[in-house]
């Protein structure tokens, strides 16, 4: 025999350990980016609403006389 490889079960089974606990902690990040994405959609949202009725109020004092349109 030219080349002999001999496994070691106790190397493998510490790799292994170690690629679970990074998985684990790669799987946490990834939960943590989802819960931040949700909460800036949440926040984009709750500020397009707000333009909205911004916006509304702005058109209401217009068409009331109260606030002049601006001239382009």
């Amino acid at each position: 025999m030219t080349s002999l490889t001999i496994l070691d079960y106790t190397l493998l089974d510490t790799q292994q350990k170690n690629i679970q606990a990074e998985l684990q902690v790669k799987d946490k990040q990834i939960e943590e980016l989802r819960k931040a994405d949700s909460h800036k959609v949440k926040q984009i949202e709750e500020m397009m609403r707000k333009q909205e009725q911004f916006e509304l109020l702005i058109q209401s004092l217009i068409d009331s006389g109260q606030l002049k349109p601006l001239q382009n």
